[in-house]
């Protein structure tokens, strides 16, 4: 009996893009408005089938992290990185080169804490600040590139500031505290 690393790259490839496309799809062609016209060269956004971005199976980061010869295979298309979560509850640096692996493509960010801290705690909040920190620092050069940006995270501190995004609107909610989600 075959184990799935005795499949050929080609093939986890062709199993990989099905996987994607069971994921995602482009949304219909849109129509101009005299308001809003088409840019022709943009390439479609996928609308992707988990609209829960704190989902913990979300493609292909569930498909990455499997193993080293998964990750090396899933990193290459630069479509499957058009969706960037970071859950800063864990150290983001695996997924920090998610910027490149996605090219030249317009993206959607997202970077949120799983973490459930009632009670403010030093380390807790000092790693945040950090993580969500080395974050911003990797995404302000490919803000352009940018369709939406949420950062939905424990601490208000941990936010980035607004003037350093002058490419677009930044939208932010603060709070100190997270409400227990039900």
């Amino acid at each position: 009996m075959a184990l799935l690393n005795d499949l050929s790259v080609e093939l986890l490839s062709i199993i990989f893009e099905c996987v994607y496309d069971s994921s995602s799809r482009i949304p219909p062609p849109r129509t101009s408005t005299a308001a809003k016209p088409l840019d022709a060269t943009a390439p479609e956004m996928p609308e992707w089938s988990e609209r829960n971005f704190r989902h913990p199976a979300l493609f292909p980061y569930n498909i990455s992290s499997v193993c080293m010869l998964w990750h090396d295979i899933v990193i290459r298309p630069p479509q499957y990185w058009r969706r960037i979560i970071f859950d800063v509850a864990n150290d983001p640096t695996p997924f920090l080169d998610a910027f490149s692996w996605s090219s030249y493509l317009p993206i959607d960010v997202f970077v949120f804490s799983s973490a459930n801290n009632a009670n403010e705690d030093p380390v807790t909040k000092a790693h945040e600040n950090s993580r969500v920190g080395s974050i911003v620092s990797r995404l302000q050069p490919e803000i352009i590139r940018c369709r939406t940006i949420i950062f939905d995270v424990t601490y208000a501190s941990s936010l980035p500031s607004p003037p350093s995004y002058s490419h677009g609107t930044l939208r932010c909610s603060r709070a100190e505290t997270r409400l227990p989600r039900g």
